[in-house]
This record gives C-alpha cells, sequence and structure tokens, in this order.
C-alpha cells in the first residue's frame, strides 16, 4: 500500500488534486460574484459547481497516466518506476508547480478581498454609484445613480422624470422634461453608466419591448413604435384617452382608449379589440400590464375626473383575455406591475407595496405588506417613479405622493403686478371670462367625481351653480352673454341661460363634444369632437328652427383649440402637423386660402386681443404675445414673451383668460408654495440589486 501512495505522490496526483481543488473553488467564487452584476440566470453557480465536481477524478485519472512535468506531461508505466526513481522525484519538488499554486491561493485571497471591499462599495456594473449592504445575509444590494438632469415637476402630470428598464435590467431609458418639447431622450447602460442621447419624437414616456429591440410611446392620436435608437418605425392611428401604453408582446400593445376603458392593437394587422367595460362616466381603466404566458392582464379602475386615479378607492383588477372576465385583485391602490418572484408589485399611500401572486391560479396567496417607504408618486394620475427587470433589479425614484393643488384665480397685469380673486376653497377648472368682463364662468370639481358649471361675479363677489347634472364642462359665453354653451359627459353640448333661469338645451348629441369659442361676428359656436385617431372642428348654427353642424376643414386632422378673431376674418388653432404643437392661422370662413404658422418653439391655447392686432397663446407656462397686420393680408410679427412663468398648465384648456381691453390676464394662482418647476438639485434615483430575495423575505407567501 505504501509503495500504491509513493506511486500517487510520484505522479504528482496529490499536488493535481489540490491544484484543482484551488484552481476551481477560485472560479466558483468569480462566478458567485459576477453572476448578480451580470444579471446571469440564478443557476450559473450550481452549474458551474457541478462541472468541477464532475471533473474531478477524471482529472486524477489523466494526472495518474499522464506524468505532468515543466516539460509537458508524458505516458509512463507504474512498473517503470524504481524506488531511486522515485526518492530522487520526491526529493527534487517541481518548483514551477509550487510557486503556480502560491499564485492561485493569493489571486483567490486578493479576489475575496476586491469582492467584500471593493465590489460591493461600487455596486458592480453601475459606473459612478455608491452603494450600501442589506448585511452578511443578503444579496440585496442598494446604490445611486445621478441622471445629471434637473429636478423638474411639470404641473401638469406631476412627474420628475420619466423612465423605464429593459427586462434584462441593462438598459435605462428616461426623459428629461427640462427643455422645449420634443424633450430629450436617454438611454443608460447600467453596467458601464454610458449615456447615449437618442432621437426622440414625442412628449411622452418611452417603454421598452419584451425583447428589448423596440420602445413604443404615444401621443393622443396615435402609438407610435420607435427603434432603440429612437426613430420612427411605425406609427398607428388610436384614440389614446389617458396615460401611456404598454406592450402586452412584441406584436401586440395595451391602452387607455378615449372611451375610457383597455384596448388590445395588434402592430402587425392594426386590428383594435376593446377588453374592459367601465361601468360609470366617470370610471376610467388605465396603465394595463401583461402577466406571464399573456393570457391576462392587470390595470387600475378609478376616477380620473375627481383626480383620485390612485386614491382611496381606486382598485387593481385581473382581466383574463381568454374569457374575458374582469375581478378585483387588490383595493386602495394603483399601477401594478408582476415580479417574477411570484408577486404582484403596486403603490399605495406613496409607499410600494408587495402581494404574493399565483400566476398559475391568478389569485393572490398570501398577505399585502409595504416593502419600500417614500417613492415619488402622483395619485391624480395612477402614476409613480419606479421599474424592475425580470431578473430583479429595481430602480426608483425616493419622494413623496405628490397631491394636486387646489388652484384659486388671480389678475396679472402685463406689467407683472396680480390681484386675487376670492373664490370660495375648491378645485376649479375652465376659466371663461362673460363678454363684459363682469363675470367668471368656471367648472368646479367635487370630491366625488361630479362637475357643475358655476358663476362668479367679479363685482359683486357672489358664486351661484349653473348647472346640476354632475357632468357639465368646459363653459363658453356666447357673444351677448346671455347663454353659456358647455359639454355634458356622454351627451354632447348643451345651452343655458346665463342667468340660471329655464331649462338646459340640447344642441348636439355627439358623445365626445365639446364647445371651442363663439364667433363673435355671426354668433355660430365653434366646437371638437373626438372622431376616432382624429379631432375634428366643427361650427354649430342656428337655421330654420334647429342647429345645423358643419366641418370648419375639409379634412380630419388633429385640431385643438380653435377661436375665430373678434371681426370674424381669421381662425387661430393649434395643430400637431409638423410633430410638435403649434399655433397657425388661416382666413375663415375660406380656411384653404391661406396658412401662417405663429409660434417658433410650440403653442397652445391661443386667444385673440380684441383690439384686432394682437393675438396670445401658452408656451409651455409662459404667455407669448404675437402682434400681427391685415391690411394686405395677414402678416405676423416675431412672437415675444409677454408673461414668464405665469401659467399653470392644466390637464384641459384653457388655463387663462384675457379682458376685454387686452390688458390683464386671468390665471391660475396655486394656494400653496408647492414644490412645483425646477431645481437646482439633479434627479438621483436609487438602485436595488437582487431586489427579489427582499420581496421573498418581506412578503412570504402564505404555507399551503
Amino acid at each position: 500500500m505504501s509503495s500504491f501512495f509513493q506511486e500517487l505522490k510520484s505522479r504528482k496526483v496529490f499536488r493535481v488534486a489540490a491544484v484543482y481543488a484551488v484552481v476551481a473553488w477560485l472560479l466558483i467564487q468569480v462566478a458567485d460574484t459576477l453572476s448578480p452584476a451580470l444579471q446571469l440566470p440564478d443557476w450559473t453557480v450550481s452549474f458551474v459547481t457541478v462541472l468541477f465536481i464532475l471533473g474531478f477524478f477524471p482529472t486524477l485519472i489523466a494526472a495518474w497516466a499522464y506524468e505532468i512535468s515543466p516539460e509537458g506531461s508524458r505516458t509512463e508505466s507504474v512498473t517503470a518506476a524504481t524506488p531511486q526513481s522515485l526518492a530522487a522525484q520526491s526529493a527534487a519538488p517541481n518548483q514551477t508547480l509550487l510557486i503556480a499554486t502560491f499564485v492561485l491561493v493569493l489571486l483567490v485571497a486578493g479576489f475575496q478581498i476586491a469582492d467584500r471591499f471593493l465590489f460591493q462599495s461600487s455596486v458592480f456594473g453601475l459606473a459612478g454609484s455608491s452603494s450600501t449592504d442589506e448585511g452578511p445575509r443578503s444579496g440585496v444590494l442598494r446604490s445611486e445613480i445621478n441622471l445629471q438632469i434637473p429636478w423638474t415637476r411639470d404641473t401638469n402630470s406631476g412627474a420628475v422624470v420619466l423612465f423605464d428598464l429593459s427586462s434584462d435590467g441593462r438598459q435605462l431609458i428616461y426623459t428629461d422634461s427640462t427643455d422645449a418639447l420634443p424633450w430629450k431622450l436617454y438611454s443608460r447602460n447600467m453596467a458601464s453608466g454610458d449615456i447615449d442621447i437618442l432621437s426622440g419624437e414625442s412628449d411622452d414616456a418611452y417603454v421598452i419591448s419584451p425583447s428589448g429591440t423596440r420602445l413604443l410611446t404615444n401621443t393622443r392620436v396615435a402609438l407610435r413604435i420607435h427603434a432603440d435608437s429612437g426613430g420612427i418605425l411605425q406609427s398607428i392611428p388610436a384614440n389614446i384617452g389617458f396615460g401611456m401604453s404598454k406592450w402586452l408582446s412584441d406584436d401586440e400593445v395595451l391602452f387607455t382608449d378615449g372611451d375610457r376603458s383597455i384596448h388590445r392593437m395588434s402592430l402587425s394587422s392594426e386590428n383594435d379589440t376593446r377588453l374592459t367595460a367601465p361601468e360609470g362616466l366617470d370610471e376610467w381603466h388605465i396603465d394595463p400590464q401583461a402577466l406571464p404566458g399573456g393570457n391576462a392582464i392587470v390595470y387600475t379602475s378609478g376616477n380620473y375626473v375627481a383626480s383620485n386615479m390612485g386614491t382611496e378607492g381606486s382598485e387593481i383588477r385581473l382581466h383574463k383575455l381568454d374569457s374575458d372576465s374582469s375581478q378585483t385583485l387588490i383595493r386602495d391602490g394603483y399601477m401594478a406591475r408582476y415580479a417574477h418572484s411570484g408577486h404582484i408589485v403596486f403603490i399605495r399611500a406613496g409607499d410600494l407595496w408587495a402581494v404574493p401572486f399565483d400566476s398559475e391560479s391568478m389569485q393572490v396567496v398570501g398577505e399585502e405588506v409595504s416593502v419600500i417607504e417614500g417613492i415619488e408618486s402622483y395619485p391624480a394620475n395612477g402614476f409613480a417613479n419606479y421599474a424592475f427587470s425580470e431578473t430583479g433589479r429595481l430602480v426608483y425614484l425616493p419622494g413623496d405622493e405628490y397631491q394636486r393643488i387646489e388652484p384659486g384665480y388671480t389678475w396679472l397685469s402685463r406689467q407683472g403686478a396680480n390681484e386675487e380673486i376670492p373664490l370660495p376653497t375648491g378645485y376649479y377648472v375652465d376659466p371663461e371670462l362673460s363678454p363684459d368682463n363682469e363675470l367668471l364662468a368656471i367648472t368646479r370639481n367635487e370630491e366625488d367625481g361630479s362637475s357643475d358649471i358655476w358663476v362668479y361675479d367679479l363685482t359683486r363677489e357672489t358664486f351661484g351653480r349653473r348647472t346640476f347634472s354632475g357632468t357639465a364642462r368646459n363653459p363658453k359665453w356666447s357673444p351677448d352673454g346671455s347663454r353659456l354653451a358647455y359639454s355634458q359627459t356622454g351627451q354632447g353640448i348643451w345651452l343655458i341661460n346665463a342667468d340660471g333661469t329655464g331649462q338646459p338645451q340640447q344642441l348636439t348629441s355627439e358623445p365626445d363634444a365639446r364647445p371651442s369659442s363663439f364667433i363673435t361676428a355671426s354668433g355660430e359656436l365653434l366646437y371638437l369632437i373626438n372622431s376616432g385617431a382624429n379631432v375634428t372642428l366643427k361650427t354649430l348654427s342656428y337655421r330654420d328652427d334647429s342647429w345645423i353642424a358643419s366641418p370648419v376643414f375639409p379634412a380630419d386632422y388633429p385640431y385643438f383649440n380653435a377661436e375665430v378673431s373678434p371681426d370674424g376674418n381669421w381662425i387661430a388653432y393649434v395643430s400637431r402637423e409638423s410633430g410638435d404643437f403649434h399655433v397657425y392661422v388661416r382666413p375663415y370662413p375660406d380656411v384653404e386660402n391661406g396658412k401662417w404658422l405663429i409660434s417658433n418653439v410650440r403653442g397652445v391655447e391661443p386667444l385673440w386681443n380684441r383690439n384686432g392686432s394682437e393675438l396670445f397663446y401658452r408656451e409651455s407656462n409662459t404667455l407669448m404675445s404675437v402682434e400681427f397686420e391685415t391690411e394686405n393680408g395677414f402678416i405676423p410679427g416675431t412672437p415675444k414673451a409677454l408673461l414668464p412663468d405665469c401659467c399653470i398648465i392644466t390637464s384641459n384648456p384653457p388655463s387663462y383668460a384675457v379682458s376685454g381691453d387686452g390688458e390683464r390676464f386671468l390665471t391660475f394662482k396655486l394656494n400653496s408654495s408647492a414644490d412645483i418647476g425646477r431645481s437646482d438639485e439633479e434627479v438621483r434615483l436609487t438602485v436595488v440589486e437582487n431586489w427579489f430575495e427582499e420581496l421573498d423575505r418581506l412578503a412570504p407567501p402564505d404555507p399551503q
């Protein structure tokens, strides 16, 4: 037996076994450390370990059969060895192998030190970030990345930054809303930290496809598919009602239609299918998300009119595509996402929550648990700033729940002097001044989601209700100030006496119609109506004891905020025909006899000065002025900033009104110094690696 062990020693079998074990251990440690950072599958380390175990005995057999020496390996029979040769070999060990073994041991020790003190502190794969460890028992790592864009909150959407993370967690797409439209679109490599500016074509958020090769966004009238470089590949007409569109698969997308329900659109056939059916006029279904297998989705149901899509009363619902049925999963929550750890993740009261979910039975299988406190969130829009990959990398913006501030109104002069209007506390929109500037018609939104038209007497400071349907909006004064036209949800346009007497009269039953403005010279009413993917501009005139509708433009196109000049010869309107919102002017009523671009950067909400020589419009929250001449056609001057930072942007125009002399402007005034607008602070996102481990620990499924 002693001669056998002596033979093993002479053939360096023990030494080969030692070197093999050290090398195997080193490579297993490397795989274990780099696997999370490189987003490798969870079974990677186990696979490498099994490979080395299986290779151990074949390596020993090879060492026995082939003697390993500095000159290479050579075959030598056992009987050829002599005691003298064995003694000589044992007395002269292979110095090269000893040195190699020593170097390997040092490498292993150095790698372990680097892994503990260097990689953990820099979060390998997230260049330019800092992190903290969750502790020795967890692989969860937290870090911070600086997007190097100013911290800005939009007064309409509230969102500081819009971003999405690819399914493998390697690419972060985000937009910069600090500049004029179109916003800049960025792509950040999460491993290297490299940032590329893509060719953005829209002012909406971009969502990465499941394959990671395309981007999805939407305008109000179309779904757009972009290449991963940002260029548009496909544009499909669609009547987008609210929020962002999402991917169902690489060929199908989900979106909220103007009918307030979730729709499914095929990119190849452009077939549009309605999936859900809201029950009430104020109920909206938003934020659809696909579940594993593509046979079901989750979405948020809430009341957008009452500005509480994500507050108490909202629901997260499950809709099965094969059975066309819906059920409530979670109450008082919004913006639900499926995590591959087996959880539904959602927002509630500004925090991120999770509940165990079985994707096969489509059932909740555990308790709802708060997992992260303080995420920048906007319950009025049902939106929050977080995203995570299928591999467990979470990215979110720390912050608070942003509550939409109730605005008041103020008179603002050209010189910037202001005079507050003492309205009762409430949430008001759609300000509209009477022709004599003595009355203010507005829409008052109530907490229960209802809305009605009220009139405030600016001189007497009295306030009276004019409609009682609970669905009235968008008041417009008739030229003589005696009547008010308004829209009623799902029931077209109505007309009522401004003093509140008499009964309302229905002018048109087109369900999505809303008044734009009266034409002073003729008394006709300009109004807008959604027609599929486009918006049609029409007029209503009273002839032969009835109201007759006529199109203003010969073809459907997205036109907005139209108003005819006081003399009735020109029409100002907003269009996206050039890709961005711009103000245009045409002759009226012969609109085909010319067209002039008024805004030079972008523009919305044009209003005429009654002096007949000036046109106002809004560029973001700056009030712009353009003087013009009409003696030899329409000759516009250069746009000038009249009142910077004066206009609070609202979801639906108008957001300001002009006095009869053109010297004062009625605008929103916030009742609170909320953190709105641009800040010197830059956006910093928190990144959590291996976040699914934390979900498994904090929100385990109920025992079966």
